[in-house]
């Protein structure tokens, strides 16, 4: 139903109506005794109100019509409104709780140390190693592992952060897990096999928070006592997770 309108054809405009009423009023009456027996007279006949009176109601009932819709059409408005609102405050609470999540289960922000690599890089470096036969053999490939040893100082790196970046645009919008870490002996005491999985796990999740439910039930488990997840309970909902790419 796009509208609603009021009809003024002859049979139920008010104007016609009105017409009708003074046509019948101001006739010309005669003079004198019938002058006076004429403005005594009723000059509408028992059909002629109920006709009337039909078409006022007529009238009264389709402005009623117009009115509720117009009414519902506000109403249904100021509905698409509040939904919308509710949606983006539900969306906000959902980031934030799997942005809670994701810090707890992991502090090491291996995504910033990903930027800075590329940002420090200078332009062309590593494109050859982005389109030689074994990378790219080895990103059509499955289940493959791509193994680039070299001697401290060489640029593994840069060239490892130039993967990562090709990677992230070849496959960017499809249902793609991509997650990297980047190790230092510095940090070898602290970089365990349980924080770096943990680290995978937390990148998998922030990129698809619709695939978190696994982190949220370990979140649950621990976040009130202070105890971590052990490397069983990171290997399996780091399983549980991959399985939804």
């Amino acid at each position: 139903m796009s509208g609603v309108s009021v009809s003024h054809s002859p049979s139920l405009s008010p104007k016609s109506a009105l017409e009708q009423l003074q046509s019948k009023l101001t006739s010309t009456a005669p003079s004198g005794l019938k002058k006076i027996s004429s403005a005594l007279t009723w000059k509408f006949s028992k059909e002629e109100v109920a006709n009337m009176l039909t078409r006022i109601e007529r009238l009264k009932s389709l402005t009623q019509i117009a009115l509720d819709f117009k009414l519902s059409q506000a109403l249904k408005n100021d509905t698409t409104v509040i939904t919308s609102m509710v949606r983006l405050l539900q969306e906000s609470q959902d980031s934030q709780q799997c942005r809670i999540i994701t810090d707890w289960l992991s502090s090491t922000d291996f995504s910033a140390q990903q930027s800075d690599f590329i940002a420090r890089r200078q332009k062309g470096t590593g494109l050859w190693f982005v389109v030689s036969p074994e990378f790219t053999n080895w990103l059509q490939g499955t289940k493959q592992n791509l193994f680039c040893p070299g001697i401290p100082g060489a640029g593994k790196t840069t060239i490892a952060a130039i993967a990562v970046d090709h990677i992230w645009k070849a496959f960017q919008g499809d249902n793609v897990g991509i997650a990297y870490i980047y190790c230092n002996y510095k940090r070898r005491e602290t970089q365990t096999a349980t924080g770096l999985l943990a680290a995978i796990l937390k990148q998998l999740v922030q990129e698809r928070p619709l695939y978190g439910e696994p982190d949220a039930t370990l979140h649950k488990r621990h976040a009130d006592r202070r105890t971590p997840p052990s490397l069983d309970e990171i290997r399996t909902a780091l399983n549980s997770v991959i399985n939804n790419y």
